[in-house]
């Protein structure tokens, strides 16, 4: 988990942040490098699918909680209820992301 940290703040360091579509693209691509190492070892969809579904019923973290991957990289929630709308955002792209991941990695024999 610290190599991708790494990876994505290497990333980050040569990508200049202008909007928080640029931040959204790290989150994703820090996102896509967990989900792929989740599908190391899964010869088929139905267990790649299975991987993905667990990845998905974990809880998805927001700036603030001590598992974000980037403090800093997102303003603080300033109350509860928009850490709740921040957390199902998130969660809604990285369904989104591991569906289409999903359909490349099994598409021509991952």
């Amino acid at each position: 988990m610290k190599r991708l940290h790494s990876f994505v703040l290497m990333f980050s360091g040569n990508f200049d942040i202008k909007s928080t579509a640029d931040k959204l693209l790290i989150y994703l691509t820090f996102y896509i490098n967990v989900a792929l190492k989740r599908l190391e070892g899964c010869r088929t969809l139905a267990e790649g699918t299975k991987a993905i579904i667990n990845l998905g019923l974990e809880k998805v973290p927001v700036p603030g909680d001590p598992s974000f991957p980037f403090p800093g990289l997102f303003p603080l929630h300033q109350s509860q209820q928009e850490a709740e709308l921040l957390r199902n955002y998130l969660k809604q792209i990285r369904e989104e992301a591991s569906g289409r991941l999903l359909s490349v990695a099994y598409c021509c024999g991952f």
